[in-house]
C-alpha cells in the first residue's frame, strides 16, 4: 500500500483508496485551463466516475464529489460536511490532476471516463502523461 499522506490519513474525512487499487475520487484530465466547460459531466461515460470537483467563486475551496447530473443541475457529494448537494454545472471546476501516481479520468475523445495513474507531469505546460 502507497504511503500514508495527510490526504488519506484515516483520521480525515477524506475517502480511502478501494481495496480494488482504484481511486476513491479522480481528478479530470484534458481540460486546458481556460476551458471550464462542464458538459462533459452529462456524458454517460462519466456516470460510476467519481471526478473531483470544485465550486467556483467560493470563500473556501470545498472538495466535491460527483454523483450524478440531471440537466444542468449537478449533484454533489460535499466532503467535509458529508452530505450531498445540488448545484448548478456552470458553478463548478474540475481538479486538474498535479501529481505522479494520482488517479484521473480523460474528460473527451475515446479515452472519455476511462481512469488512469498519472506518470508524468509539466506544471509549465500545464500537461501530463497518463
Amino acid at each position: 500500500m502507497a504511503s500514508q499522506t495527510p490526504a488519506w490519513d484515516p483520521s480525515s474525512r477524506t475517502p480511502a483508496p478501494s481495496s480494488l487499487g482504484l481511486p476513491s475520487m479522480v481528478s479530470a484530465a484534458s481540460i486546458p485551463t481556460e476551458d471550464r466547460d462542464m458538459s462533459w459531466l452529462k456524458d454517460p461515460r462519466f456516470a460510476r466516475v467519481r471526478a473531483k470537483l470544485l465550486e467556483k467563486n467560493t470563500v473556501n475551496w470545498k472538495p466535491l464529489e460527483f454523483v450524478s447530473v440531471s440537466g444542468d443541475q449537478v449533484r454533489v457529494k460535499d466532503l467535509q460536511l458529508l452530505r450531498e448537494r445540488v448545484i448548478d454545472i456552470a458553478n463548478l471546476q474540475p481538479v486538474v490532476p498535479d501529481t505522479i501516481g494520482e488517479f484521473s479520468t480523460v474528460t473527451n475523445g475515446p479515452l472519455a471516463g476511462k481512469i488512469f495513474r498519472i506518470r508524468t507531469v509539466d506544471k509549465e505546460e500545464r500537461s501530463c502523461c497518463l
